[in-house]
C-alpha cells in the first residue's frame, strides 16, 4: 500500500514515487506537485548504521548537487558509490569518476539516491558547498577514461550495464572506494554483474593493472527464457595490444571483443547465473624490469616472443596446461619469433622460458 498524497515528506529522507496500481506502474507519465519552502543550509540525512545497508537519501536543495564536490560533504562509514533508479528497469551507478547505466556524480533537483553504509557509525551530512548552481540533467555521463570496458545486456525491451576498469590503486577484491555493488532491478529486466575475488556482485568493478591473464567472472539473471544480447563498448580505451575476450562457459564459446562487439545467446533461468567470464591478456612484457625485458603474447595457437639483442642467449620454451602437464617444447633465440603450437582448447596455459641467466614464467590465454 502506498502513502496518501497529503503525507508530509521529511527533508532528511529520500522517497521513491511510482504510479500504483495498474500494469504501467513504472511509467513516467504522471506529474506530481510538491508544496513547501525551498531548502538551504546544512542537512543531516537519516541513515541506518548497519554495515552493507543501502539507504535512500535526498537531494534537499532546489539545485543539483555534486557527489564529488571538494567541500560540503561529511561522509562517515559510507562507501564511495551512489545509485539512482533510471526508469529502465535498473539502477544507474557512479563511483570514482566511472558511471554505469548513465549514472553521474551530479544528483538533480528532487532526486533521491542510494548510498551504502560500510560500518555501524554510518552518517551523511551536506551543506550549500555541494550545490551546483546551474541546470543539470537527471543523468550526465562521466568523462571517458582509459582502460574502461562496458558490457550492456539487452532483453525484454530493458537493458543493464556493467563496467570493468583498471586503476593502479584498485584490487581484485571489493573496495568501496573503487567498486559499486550490484543493486538488482526488476526481475523482468536483464541483470548483469561481475564478481570480485571475495564473491561480491558488482556493477562497477575497479581492477589493478597486471601483466598476467586476468579472468573476471560475469553473472547474468532474468526471470524469463529468451534471447539476450551483450554489447561491448569503450574497447578503444585500451592499448591495441590488450586482447579482450568474452567466454560463454555454458556453450564454450569464445568471443574476441575487438573483432565482434555483440554476442547473442539463449537464456534459461535454470542456467548457472555465473556462466560468463571476461579475459584480458596483455602483450605488455613478461617482466618489465631492465634485467628481464622479454616480451610474450599468445593468440590463435601462436606464441609471439621477443628477446632483446642485449640478452644474447637461447631460451628453452615450454608450454604447460594448468594441471602442470607439459604439452609443447622448443627453443628460441634473440629477436622476434613466432612459434606455432599444437591446436589447443580455449583456456589459460603456462609458458616457461629458461636460459643460462634467466627464468621466466607467464600465464597466457589461448583463444
Amino acid at each position: 500500500m502506498g502513502s496518501p498524497t497529503g503525507t508530509p515528506l521529511n527533508v532528511d529522507q529520500g522517497y521513491m514515487v511510482y504510479k500504483y496500481p495498474g500494469p504501467a506502474k513504472w511509467s513516467a507519465d504522471t506529474t506530481y506537485a510538491m508544496t513547501g519552502f525551498m531548502n538551504s543550509g546544512s542537512f543531516m540525512c537519516a541513515v541506518s548504521g548497519g554495515a552493507q545497508d543501502h539507504n535512500l537519501v535526498p537531494n534537499p536543495y532546489p539545485s543539483a548537487i555534486d557527489w564529488d564536490a571538494a567541500a560540503g560533504w561529511t561522509k562517515s562509514d559510507i562507501y564511495n558509490a551512489i545509485w539512482i533508479w533510471n526508469n529502465n528497469g535498473n539502477y544507474a551507478a557512479y563511483v570514482n569518476g566511472i558511471a554505469a547505466n548513465n549514472g553521474s556524480q551530479y544528483i538533480p533537483v528532487g532526486q533521491a539516491f542510494f548510498i551504502q553504509a560500510s560500518g555501524a557509525s554510518a552518517g551523511l551530512t551536506m551543506n550549500n558547498d555541494v550545490r551546483v548552481h546551474n541546470d543539470q540533467p537527471f543523468f550526465k555521463d562521466a568523462e571517458e577514461q582509459l582502460n574502461v570496458l562496458r558490457i550492456k545486456a539487452k532483453s525484454n525491451n530493458y537493458q543493464d550495464e556493467i563496467v570493468v576498469y583498471f586503476n593502479g590503486e584498485a584490487s581484485t577484491a571489493f573496495d568501496g572506494q573503487f567498486d559499486a555493488s550490484k543493486m538488482f532491478g526488476l526481475p523482468e529486466a536483464p541483470q548483469i554483474y561481475s564478481v570480485s575475488t571475495d564473491n561480491r556482485n558488482l556493477t562497477i568493478n575497479g581492477m589493478p593493472f597486471s601483466s598476467e591473464v586476468i579472468s573476471i567472472p560475469v553473472g547474468f539473471s532474468l526471470e524469463t527464457a529468451g534471447e539476450v544480447t551483450f554489447e561491448a563498448s569503450s574497447i578503444e580505451s585500451f592499448d591495441p595490444e590488450v586482447t579482450i575476450f568474452l567466454w560463454d562457459m555454458l556453450t564454450n564459446t569464445m568471443i574476441n571483443l575487438r573483432e565482434n562487439q555483440q554476442y547473442s545467446f539463449v537464456h534459461n533461468p535454470d542456467n548457472d547465473p555465473v556462466r560468463f567470464a571476461l579475459l584480458f591478456n596483455s602483450a605488455v612484457g613478461i617482466a618489465e624490469s631492465a634485467t628481464n625485458p622479454v616480451r610474450l603474447y599468445a593468440t590463435d595457437n601462436k606464441l609471439y616472443l621477443h628477446i632483446p639483442e642485449e640478452i644474447d642467449e637461447d631460451f628453452l620454451v615450454q608450454l604447460y596446461d594448468t594441471g602442470g602437464r607439459m604439452i609443447f617444447s622448443t627453443t628460441a633465440s634473440t629477436g622476434s619469433t613466432i612459434i606455432n603450437v599444437p591446436s589447443l582448447g580455449a583456456g589459460i596455459y603456462i609458458v616457461q622460458l629458461v636460459s643460462d641467466q634467466h627464468s621466466v614464467v607467464k600465464k597466457v590465454f589461448m583463444k
